[in-house]
């Protein structure tokens, strides 16, 4: 069947996705009944935390504890989803002393915002928003409906979230004005960039670990090995699965766009085909009006503006210049617009900002331009059909669970919409299947997949759960297949070969000691490599951070290199794959000053100072604790998540 739009407003589009999503008079009903049992047994109680509960004061406001589970859900899922915790591991991780201390910090930093006067234009946190790619559809553009599903999985309301933007955004510019401070002395940047460059000059004898399989052990031999490793030899818990997968891309023969919605979704969307005009932007700021309106008419005389900046600032071209900027991504919209109204070349200001009295000027303009209907056609049409197939596909999953809600089984439930069921597995929680293969039949993404099906029960039918890309799946473990111990002769094949590779690594390593005590004893090294049966070669000025100093001479021969502090010293044996070094050092060459470009200096320099901006931060968020004052109280978050 095909499916259509009508207009493709947003507002419309979200209440159209939530009347569709509460529908079905099945889904009414239950509703209905979810709200009479609120109502009897109170809501409030299973909801909220006690109003007068706190868990913290900051600047003698409280913390509500309701505040801190919302913080620690959100931190406990994102562990679930990416490392595969649940929820007292993600504990233990120390989820929730990391939700405290983000509220805290958010508050401190609320609170010193207020009381200098630094916020957030709506338009600054609208561009946040829009550009970050969470929200962002398989087209990569700024979704709306999927902006509100990510919140809701996330357990945030719109307001909760723009709100936590704004402080975030007010938080940064505090941080951006503490980071000012970040300027690392030239010595340092010289010192360890010198350290960093430093080079060292090295023979290296190798020796292969041997193919050749050496004398087979004796059971009794091998049985000790095997007991002393024998947890190395366990195999996995095994799940096998069955599963309903609804994807937007199956469906998307199924809808279509005409003409009339292109241009009406075009016209709706005009401004992402406006490309503003931008301009190359330099920027002095003056801590006060005076001193920059001095250097405005300085400029106005015909002085330069970065030989300005250098003499009454000390700042770099680098220092003031601030790359290609629109008029709506300077730090005020006073600054964007005088930024814009100068002709290029001239100075325009001074502004007053958060952070001073700017004085600017652009050094050239590329002019805006707005991308025709012609071209954006074919894109648009795209994202709408993708779009349409993603409401197809809610609707399909409703469909599905007002089948399930009816008394279907996952099967019958698939079969009414016209889903085939997957099998998959038996397969580990990393995805490997216990025949060693790929489980090519899992929908994407794999990793959510498996962390649903190893937190099922056995056959517990999981609710539908949606992904990033809208799609949807639901699953059911058939059979769990627990870890088990194998015994010796279920895993000789295995315990074998790693035998046999251990006893060869280690022959390989006691000739490279004897080589080693040769080199020590001042023999030779092509003399103590020929009597060993080793290959002898030197290696040529390599650096400290070199990936390798030679082919075959990887990071650990670099690193062994490197801990020798004196010409003539030898490393203890150094395995690297299937190969074994020893080290001997013949050459150490310092770098100079005069040796180091200015590139190289300029970017150790930002190295450091981004560090140091990370210490700034730390010490600053340290310092408004003991501003506003900071109380936890301990008794209270113990009782409240206890229970």
């Amino acid at each position: 069947f095909a499916h259509s739009s009508s207009t493709p407003s947003g507002a419309a589009r979200m209440l159209e996705s939530i009347r569709k999503r509460t529908g079905s008079l099945l889904v009414k009903g239950l509703l209905g009944l979810l709200v009479v049992s609120f109502a009897l047994w109170g809501i409030g109680d299973v909801f909220q935390a006690p109003r007068d509960l706190s868990v913290a004061e900051v600047g003698g406001v409280g913390v509500p504890a309701s505040a801190l589970q919302a913080e620690n859900a959100r931190i406990v899922e994102n562990l679930r989803r990416t490392l595969g915790l649940d929820a007292e591991q993600a504990r233990a991780f120390g989820a929730l002393e990391t939700a405290l201390d983000r509220l805290i910090d958010r508050e401190t930093a609320r609170l010193e915002a207020e009381a200098v006067g630094v916020g957030a234009p709506d338009d600054a946190v609208r561009r946040a928003i829009e550009g970050n790619a969470v929200f962002h559809n398989v087209a990569g553009r700024f979704d709306r409906a999927l902006y509100g599903a990510v919140l809701a999985r996330n357990r945030l309301t719109p307001t909760e979230y723009e709100d936590g933007v704004r402080q975030d955004i007010a938080r940064a510019q505090l941080a951006d004005s503490m980071a000012v401070g970040a300027n690392p002395p030239a010595v340092l940047a010289r010192t360890l960039l010198r350290h960093e460059r430093q080079e060292r000059t090295a023979e290296a004898i190798t020796l292969a670990v041997d193919s050749e399989a050496p004398p087979e052990p004796g059971e009794a031999e091998l049985q000790a090995w095997f007991g002393e490793r024998r947890a190395d030899y366990t195999t996995p818990e095994y799940r096998r699965i069955t599963a309903a997968v609804i994807r937007p891309a199956d469906v998307l023969d199924e809808v279509e766009v005409s003409e009339d919605e292109l241009r009406a979704e075009y016209d709706y969307r005009i401004e992402e085909f406006i490309v503003p005009a931008r301009r190359a932007i330099d920027q002095m700021v003056f801590p006060g009006a005076e001193a920059a309106e001095a250097a405005r008419e300085r400029l106005a005389g015909g002085a330069g503006f970065h030989a300005l900046g250098a003499e009454l600032l000390d700042l770099s071209p680098a220092d003031m210049d601030l790359g290609m900027r629109a008029e709506d991504e300077l730090a005020t919209a006073e600054l964007g617009a005088a930024a814009f109204a100068a002709p290029v070349g001239e100075a325009a200001g001074p502004v007053e900002t958060p952070f001073g009295w700017a004085v600017v000027r652009a050094r050239e303009e590329v002019p805006g331009s707005t991308r025709p209907f012609a071209e954006a056609a074919e894109t648009l049409r795209r994202e709408r059909k993708i779009a349409l197939a993603q409401d197809l596909v809610a609707d399909l999953g409703d469909e599905f669970e007002d089948a399930r809600a009816g008394g279907a089984t996952l099967e019958e439930a698939a079969r009414a919409i016209g889903v085939a069921t997957l099998a998959v597995g038996p397969v580990d929680r990393f995805g490997r299947l216990a025949d060693g293969g790929a489980p090519g039949a899992a929908p994407p993404p794999i990793a959510e997949f498996l962390d649903r099906a190893f937190a099922a029960k056995p056959d517990e039918e999981t609710p539908l759960h949606d992904t990033e890309d809208g799609s949807y799946f639901t699953l059911r473990v058939v059979r769990i297949t627990p870890p088990a111990e194998r015994s010796l002769d279920e895993a000789r094949e295995d315990v074998l070969a790693d035998w046999r590779a251990e006893r060869l690594r280690a022959d390989a390593v006691a000739r490279a000691e004897a080589i080693a005590e040769r080199l020590r004893g001042g023999a030779p090294a092509a003399e103590a490599a020929a009597g060993a049966g080793a290959a002898h070669r030197t290696a040529e000025a390599f650096a400290r951070s070199a990936a390798q100093a030679g082919e075959g001479l990887g990071p650990a021969f670099v690193a062994a290199a490197f801990a020798l502090e004196e010409e003539g010293g030898v490393s203890d044996p150094v395995v690297e794959g299937d190969r074994v070094h020893v080290v001997r050092v013949t050459g150490i060459r310092d770098v100079e000053d005069d040796d180091l470009d200015s590139a190289a200096r300029s970017r150790m320099t930002d190295r450091l100072a981004i560090g140091q901006a990370g210490d700034i931060a730390a010490g600053y968020s340290e310092a408004l604790r003991r501003k506003y004052g900071v109380a936890v109280n301990r008794g209270a978050i113990a009782r409240f998540f206890e229970n």
